[in-house]
């Protein structure tokens, strides 16, 4: 259950978002599971159930963070039986368990066999610790109850722990395999079939959006004098540039050979025009070194549009943003043009870019 809310594997370098999410979800897998609670069989008075297992399999792959949050859950959930002695005990020691379990978290190794055996004896100790406190005149029922709960939690954790295993194991490769279909082998960037999804999103739901079409300038003569391999050297690096200069509401795609694409959200004209200008300087500032250790010197053409003045659906923003880029070429290139309307009414179809 808890590993159907993300598709990427459970670790500790999840979003905090994503730890809240599964922290209220293993402390309400914990509330099922005080609600599947049975009668011991050496007392009618001791209720075992498994709602401790989640918090030990989430604080070891997870963390401290959703730990805590799963035990504040089942510590008020354990009130809603009865405000009894036995209510608040048990929720008292999960409220401190959970503050452990938060507080230890960063001093205890990453190896999930040594957190697993530390975790568990921690959460065992807490247990065991209230029921000695609560059955103190009947030792012998708290050493057996402590027994058949420290035997049955072993099995229940071992018997979770490879079904565990086996589920991470799953979550990586297909979180491997969808990386392959997402990204661009070569420069890292997300590849044209994320940014077709991405921009038809955006303007399916009217977000004004501005997209940046960009073209390394010669890119032909560059892969005639210095070979593919040369080529492939200058995009990775070409790459390696825009991802720096691309921050928040800023997407950069490959979308062909040495073509490229940078979504923009929630920016002026002026601000988009603003980061293509950087970009573009940041790219001819740069120094791109080839296999042989040669040093080269690049430049970019940039094409802008934005919707929805200059299209509405994802062909028109593009042939709008290509035919600015067009004109970038045309006027000599290592430049940014801005489709206006005005200037290219003439052009009704776009044309092929200049390399």
């Amino acid at each position: 259950m808890i590993t159907k809310l993300t598709h990427e594997p459970l670790s500790p370098t999840l979003s905090v978002g994503k730890k809240v999410q599964l922290g209220i979800t293993t402390g309400l897998l914990g509330y099922i599971l005080m609600l599947s609670a049975v009668p011991a069989p050496i007392s009618d008075q001791i209720i075992l159930d498994f709602r401790h297992v989640p918090l030990i399999i989430i604080s070891c792959y997870v963390g401290g963070l959703p730990a805590l949050i799963a035990c504040i859950i089942i510590a008020v959930a354990r009130l809603q039986f009865g405000l009894s002695a036995t209510a608040i005990s048990v929720s008292l020691t999960y409220l401190m368990l959970g503050l452990i379990l938060y507080f230890s978290d960063k001093y205890v190794s990453r190896v999930i066999k040594v957190r697993g055996i530390i975790f568990s004896i921690i959460t065992m100790l807490c247990i065991c610790i209230n029921y000695l406190l609560f059955f103190s005149n009947d030792k012998i029922v708290a050493l057996k109850f402590i027994l058949i709960m420290t035997v049955s939690s072993t099995i229940a954790l071992v018997i979770v722990f490879i079904f565990m295993k086996d589920l991470r194991q799953q979550t990586v490769q297909f979180h491997s395999y969808r990386e392959q279909a997402e990204i661009d082998f070569l420069t890292g960037l997300k590849n044209k079939r994320i940014f077709t999804k991405k921009i038809e999103v955006l303007l399916q739901f009217s977000y004004d959006t501005t997209l940046l079409v960009i073209d390394v300038d010669k890119f032909k003569s560059i892969n005639d004098r210095y070979g593919h391999d040369g080529g492939d050297a200058v995009l990775k690096q070409l790459a390696t540039v825009m991802k720096t200069h691309c921050h928040n509401n800023q997407e950069p795609f490959r979308v062909g050979g040495e073509e490229f694409a940078v979504i923009l959200t929630q920016m002026t004209p002026e601000q988009s025009y603003q980061m293509a200008e950087e970009l573009r300087q940041a790219i001819e500032a740069s120094e791109f070194i080839l296999p042989d250790e040669q040093e080269l010197k690049v430049t970019i053409s940039i094409g802008i549009s934005r919707s929805p003045i200059d299209g509405k659906t994802i062909n028109e923003l593009y042939r709008k943003a290509d035919m600015a880029l067009y004109r970038a070429k045309y006027q000599g290139r290592n430049q940014v043009v801005v489709y206006q309307q005005q200037d290219f009414e003439a052009e009704s179809n776009s044309p092929v870019p200049l390399t």
